[in-house]
This record gives C-alpha cells, structure tokens and sequence, in this order.
C-alpha cells in the first residue's frame, strides 16, 4: 500500500511531530464531528489539502465521499 491509501484506509490519524510546529511542518488538519455513517465515508488527503488550517486543525461538518464529491 502507499501512504495515501494507508492514510484513506485509518481510522484516526494522529501524528507526533517532534521539535517543529505544524505550521512549521506544512501540516494541514481537520476536525470531524461524529455523524451518521462517518465510518463509511473516505479519509481523502485531497479533501484535507483543500479544507485543512495551515498548522491548526479546522472544523469541518463532514468528510468528502470519494465516490460523489471528488
């Protein structure tokens, strides 16, 4: 598997990033709210490119699905 399938396929993905800020790591994030289905929609890397804080986590309603919302 590649990383981004690996990362599609978490179910949480968490990461310690030692001695650098996000922000200094170029790390973008979200912060998904529990919802109905939420286990069967995909963790898109795109979709948190896209959606993500620069160095800070961004609240988002829900994730993409892959199959309609690309």
């Amino acid at each position: 598997m590649t990383s981004q399938e690996i990362l599609v396929k978490s179910v949480s993905s968490e990461y310690i990033v030692k001695n650098v800020s996000l922000k200094e790591a170029g790390c973008r994030c979200i912060s998904v709210a529990p919802y109905p289905e939420r286990a069967n929609d995909w963790l898109d890397p795109e979709f948190i490119e896209r959606a993500g804080g620069d160095g800070e986590c961004k609240a988002v309603p829900r994730l993409r699905r892959r199959s309609t919302e690309q």
